[in-house]
């Protein structure tokens, strides 16, 4: 019986995480929808999303914050549904990385200037424990990307 009732307190507290707001500090409403147009970055620059999609039911966003950086320098924490937009100087390698205790968690490639880059933050559960889950971070496609961002809104830059 206590199984039980376990489980269904953790399926409730699930449910209701997922419609909390962020716990990531955010753009506006306007920020968030100027960026979603994904403009060519400016002359020199290449455009870089890195976007992170948990779903509608999100266990404990807090637990899954999770840094990420350009180069070592960290550009935000991420949280559930959140996306991060910055340009670099373009034909250079960057590393872009997210923290993680377990895997592989960086990317290493150059960037050309005039082109908009897409990278997808996974974060996996770890239960009990969500925030000992493994995170990585890879390079997606220009489509794949795009409607990720869509769906979901933008996080500030900084923060960590």
């Amino acid at each position: 019986m206590n199984k039980v009732l376990l489980v269904i307190v953790l399926i409730g507290s699930q449910l209701m995480t997922g419609c909390a707001t962020s716990v990531v500090p955010m753009a506006t409403k306007a920020e968030s929808a100027q960026i979603k147009k994904i403009n060519a970055p400016d002359d020199g620059k290449a455009g870089i999303f890195i976007f992170r999609e948990d779903g509608p039911i999100a266990i404990d966003k807090w637990h899954f914050r999770k840094r990420i950086w350009i180069d070592s320098q960290c550009i935000g924490t991420s949280s559930a549904n959140v996306f991060f937009y910055i340009q670099v100087e373009g034909d250079k390698s960057y590393e872009i990385a997210t923290e993680s205790l377990f895997t592989p968690n960086r990317v290493v490639l150059m960037l050309e200037k005039g082109k908009t880059y897409f990278f997808e933050q996974h974060v996996q559960e770890a239960f009990p424990y969500p925030s000992f889950g493994a995170t990585t971070i890879e390079q997606v496609s220009d489509k794949k990307g795009r409607e990720a961002v869509s769906r979901i809104e933008m996080a500030k830059l900084g923060g960590c």
